[in-house]
């Protein structure tokens, strides 16, 4: 979906319930190095928020981790 719809297109598909991007408790998230989330199931409410700082359970900062994993 990504390679035939631009970004800002796909992100707003990928919150969307009722569509193919959320099957159950699967969901897609996007999230920019620097920590900006442009999608999250369909949380809509946390689209252009920083959700650098989030701690799961056990107090790890798991965006963080995911980031820097990925750099």
């Amino acid at each position: 979906y990504l390679q035939t719809h631009k970004d800002d297109e796909a992100f707003s598909q990928f919150v969307v319930r009722e569509n193919e991007f959320i099957r159950g408790d699967l969901s897609i998230f996007v999230v920019d190095t620097e920590g900006y989330c442009y999608a999250w199931s369909d949380e809509k409410g946390l689209i252009w928020k920083n959700i650098i700082d989030w701690k799961d359970d056990d107090g790890k900062p798991f965006v963080k981790q995911m980031l820097d994993q990925a750099a």
